[in-house]
């Protein structure tokens, strides 16, 4: 007997192929093999389908561009980067003398800039790819700026760290150029070309005009969901978005397209227009709106979907959705191959893919259970069909989701139904403001209209504050789960072929997660989760987890990448927000990384050491200004402050802060602070006077259950006072050597040899790793042996 595909099955299951080959193989340099591999596997799969089943012939269409787009894509991918990279690896530690655009300016400030160039000549050689300056000065450069620059160049393959490799590809550099004075870099004009620089006009003109009739929150807001541009939106709201699960609405996509144009096609109607005039109209307004949001993987995907599915009208063809999305996707990865690491496209395509196949699913079912005819019934639906295309969107992002973000809001499905009603007023009413809010009445109304949507929506966004509003993927029974669901759910539709299989896989997912995350939360109750982190850039943290409350004890650089990928590691623990982020020193780089952390993840306290110099003032002053937007508490440890503990749990209060800044004392003592986090002491201790410096030797200390816990992250130096930490060390149960401490491990392992007390010494070895077995093992028999509750289970 032969079985009889269905096409949107096939393509379901194909899409997951797709993701997983994406999410685990981006980060490899020999993405054409590994391409040409998968390819040759979903060939075979192809033809198996081909000769023991039914398969439709738009079914093998629409495969062949799945393999088609996989591996061209691929192979185009591995071919553009090693072209390049061979040329780059060429003058790799370098100086080299470079020409090109500057693209975007993703930071600026008075002590660093890093912005993209689009580079058009290299030792005046012609060549055409992307790099990442990096200049130590405010470089004072703007979009479509032509720049000269000399500086050292390092080659994407030569980053020892996958995260920073995954991070340069998502923005199409092929590796970083740094500057080392202001005397490298000359600008020479502006390269603005015609073609862009009449949208980017056109969206500045947009811009005013929405700032001419509403308010500067208004405005911000629907130019964000109108036109994309997030750069003034309000950073809480920005945050707010992501943690319900509707950041998507400020990512101009398919969802805005569709409803901009679906109310053109409407206009044209009732001017009683052609159908091909009315289509070509649409194609048009789709390729003008497209530039003005700036040409967005996201955008550009669906508007290639729209121009295909109103082509197919001309030709007399049948539009097919997902014949239309692998083909905008090959196209897309074509004319920039590297798009294919950008993590908006990978959703986008997802999500529509998702919308196309289990959402159409749904969409039969409702239509055939509730009339189109009869609005009553047609109102009904709203309801579970919107809850049933979030839930498709979800199910097929979850690979890149489980991968790249590690969280799931479980507001999303009822947070994007609320958020229907008041986008779709403003991608209405906005453009209506933009053309006629100079008209007396009518524009008063437009203007009124918006206004209540923006209301709206922020008034929607206030669910994020709901205690659990994001769910932790990184726990270990997620995947498995999942893959088990989704295996009975196709296995039960093909041996069924019943409308309500995908509901109890639905259900099944549902069950299982919340059953397993009971038993986890109450296997683990009450036991601290500890994870060290280093790397070989004098960047160390300790991250500790206790009661579904987190505390970070970072002694970094201070720049925004480490900072993240320490918050990472630390989230790594099941967590989804930072309870306590304590920084042991002070840098100029935390007034603009600081702010870009905590609006990424959510930091509830942020302890400083207490400012020593005016300089040190003003540079605390910036970051409580900056911290105070985004809802997060700032403190400091000295010995001015005695209630932190109180502070620590989300009460802490800006009097201290500012009585603080206001004396700007000077910390003389050398007694520790201690900052309460749960039943665990935590004290920041310097060498003599509270230094910052990272070159100067400071110790962290833990107590908890009478036990006392050292960890020394700085390297020795010969000017610090050593012998003021023989106190500590003589009390200490476990002490923590990071990987920058092998000077102090060889000054202290002999008196602590001769020592009678069973003291357990750690050492880092290798960089980038997390607390090691050993490490475990000894510090669950020495630091916590008196308490079996309180053990530590460390990967």
């Amino acid at each position: 007997m032969k079985l009889e595909i269905k096409r949107p099955l096939v393509a379901m299951a194909l899409s997951y192929f797709i993701a997983l080959f994406f999410s685990f193989f981006c980060t490899s340099l020999a993405l054409g093999i590994l391409g040409a591999f998968w390819g040759v596997i979903l060939f075979c799969a192809l033809v198996g389908c081909v000769i023991l089943c039914k398969v439709p012939r738009r079914t093998v269409i629409c495969l062949l561009l799945c393999v088609l787009s996989s591996v061209g894509g691929c192979a185009a991918i591995d071919l553009t980067f090693q072209q390049y990279d061979r040329q780059l690896s060429h003058f790799a530690d370098q100086t080299v003398h470079i020409m090109g655009t500057v693209e975007e300016v993703s930071f600026e400030a008075v002590y660093a800039t890093y912005y993209r160039v689009h580079v058009s000549e290299m030792e005046e050689k012609t060549c055409s790819f992307y790099l990442q300056v990096e200049a130590p000065f405010s470089a004072g450069v703007a979009p479509y700026q032509i720049v000269s620059l000399r500086g050292s160049i390092l080659p994407l393959s030569s980053e020892e760290k996958a995260e920073d490799t995954y991070w340069m590809l998502a923005d199409q550099c092929l590796g970083t150029l740094t500057l080392s004075s202001e005397a490298d870099q000359t600008i020479l004009g502006n390269g603005k070309r015609p073609f862009t620089a009449a949208f980017v006009d056109m969206r500045n003109y947009f811009e005013q005009r929405f700032h001419q009739f509403l308010s500067n929150e208004d405005a911000t807001l629907t130019s964000a969901i109108l036109l994309g541009d997030r750069e003034d939106l309000d950073p809480v709201l920005n945050r707010d978005f992501r943690r319900m699960g509707i950041s998507h609405v400020l990512s101009v996509s398919g969802m805005h397209l569709s409803i901009i144009i679906g109310g053109l096609i409407s206009l044209l109607e009732l001017l009683r227009l052609p159908k091909h005039l009315r289509y070509a109209i649409a194609i048009v307004f789709v390729i003008l709106f497209m530039g003005i949001v700036g040409f967005s993987s996201s955008v550009v995907r669906s508007g290639i979907m729209l121009i295909l599915f109103y082509i197919g009208y001309f030709v007399r063809g049948k539009p097919d959705g997902v014949t239309s999305l692998f083909a905008a996707s090959f196209l897309i990865c074509v004319v920039s191959p590297l798009s294919a690491f950008d993590i908006g496209l990978q959703l986008s395509v997802l999500s529509t893919l998702g919308l196309l196949t289990m959402g159409q699913l749904f969409s039969n079912f409702f239509k055939r259970r509730f009339p189109y005819h009869n609005i009553f019934f047609r109102m009904f639906s709203l309801l579970p069909t919107t809850i049933a295309n979030t839930f498709s969107a979800v199910v097929f992002t979850v690979p890149v989701i489980y991968f790249q973000f590690h969280e799931l809001s479980i507001l999303s499905p009822l947070s994007n139904l609320l958020i229907l009603l008041p986008v779709t007023l403003l991608m209405y009413f906005s453009p209506l403001l933009l053309f006629l809010g100079s008209v007396p009445v009518l524009g008063s109304c437009f203007a009124w209209v918006v206004g209540l949507a923006c209301d709206l929506t922020r008034y929607i966004t206030l669910l994020a504050d709901l205690p659990n509003s994001l769910i932790s993927l990184r726990y270990p029974f997620v995947l498995p789960i999942f893959l088990i669901a989704l295996f009975l759910t196709v296995l039960c539709f093909y041996k069924f072929g019943k409308w309500f299989v995908p509901y109890v896989g639905a259900g099944t997912v549902c069950l299982l997660f919340a059953v397993c995350l009971f038993v986890f939360q109450t296997a683990r109750a009450d036991l601290p989760q500890v994870r060290y982190y280093h790397d070989e850039s004098g960047n160390e943290a300790l991250a500790i987890g206790v009661n579904d409350r987190l505390c970070l004890i970072d002694q970094s650089t201070g720049t925004y990448r480490r900072l993240s990928l320490s918050a990472d590691h630390a989230l790594s623990t099941w967590y989804t927000e930072i309870d306590t982020l304590i920084l042991t020193h002070l840098h100029q780089r935390y007034v603009s990384s600081l702010p870009r952390l905590c609006q990424r993840v959510y930091v509830r306290t942020v302890f400083l050491p207490t400012p020593q110099t005016k300089e040190e003032s003003d540079m605390t002053q910036q970051i409580i200004e900056s911290l105070s937007l985004i809802r997060t508490d700032v403190c400091f440890f000295d010995d001015t402050l005695e209630t932190l503990s109180e502070n620590v749990r989300g009460s802490a209060t800006t009097s201290g802060e500012t009585s603080a800044l206001e004396n700007n004392k000077t910390a003389e003592s050398d007694a520790p602070q201690t900052i309460s986090f749960e039943n665990i002491d935590i004290r920041v201790v310097f060498c003599g006077y509270l230094n910052r410096s990272v070159q100067k030797q400071m110790m962290v200390t833990l107590t908890t259950n009478q036990k006392l816990l050292l960890w020394l992250p700085p390297a020795y130096q010969e000017n610090d006072r050593a012998d003021y930490f023989q106190s500590y060390i003589n009390r200490a149960d476990v002490i923590l050597f990071g990987i920058h401490g092998p000077k102090i491990k060889e000054v202290y392992t002999p008196d602590l040899s001769r020592n009678s007390r069973n003291v357990s010494i750690v050492a880092a070895q290798t960089a980038g790793s997390m607390m090691d077995p050993t490490f475990s093992k000894q510090f669950r028999s020495h630091f916590l042996k008196d308490d079996p509750q309180l053990l530590l289970p460390l990967s």
